[in-house]
């Protein structure tokens, strides 16, 4: 059985996430796997390059999220482009680690989950994590180094 587990940022997924592994449960995660494509000598490393030019890439051969981040939050077009590179990729990985699954039931960690998702087609269930608002941004605040918005 493959679990969906899902929830907006900051809602407490990767606690849930790592509840589940402590148990012996098999865990597969998109941003893992993302971060895995971004790293440097990351399948998508070349892509990214050919795509948004070498400022898109860190001294350390990574992606430059920062520099990334703000190219996409300011287009869409370039989240598109960007999207249109990774998630073919995550979803490739995605597929070969469900397929080598072999306990009871297993969890597939999405961030952004919905009824029109392709993810849900091939989940037997979905798990949704949630928290209060102010929750969420105090985690991310506190995630990400932020103050107070």
């Amino acid at each position: 059985m493959l679990i969906g587990l899902t929830g907006g940022i900051g809602s407490g997924k990767t606690t849930v996430s790592d509840l589940f592994a402590e148990l012996g449960i098999k865990i597969i995660d998109t941003d893992v796997i993302s971060q895995n494509l971004t790293a440097a000598s990351g399948s998508a490393i070349s892509l990214i390059l050919e795509n948004f030019g070498p400022q898109s890439i860190a001294l350390d051969g990574s992606m430059d999220r920062k520099f990334m981040r703000t190219k996409v939050f300011n287009s869409s077009n370039e989240r598109k482009k960007l999207e249109s590179i990774l998630h073919p990729l995550i979803r490739e990985e995605a597929k070969r680690q469900i397929q080598n699954l072999d306990g009871p039931y297993s969890i597939l960690a999405v961030p952004l989950m919905n009824k029109d998702s392709s993810w849900i087609r091939i989940c037997d269930r979905i798990l949704l994590v949630d928290c209060p608002k102010e929750e969420q941004i105090r985690r991310v605040e506190l995630r990400n180094g932020l103050g107070p918005t």
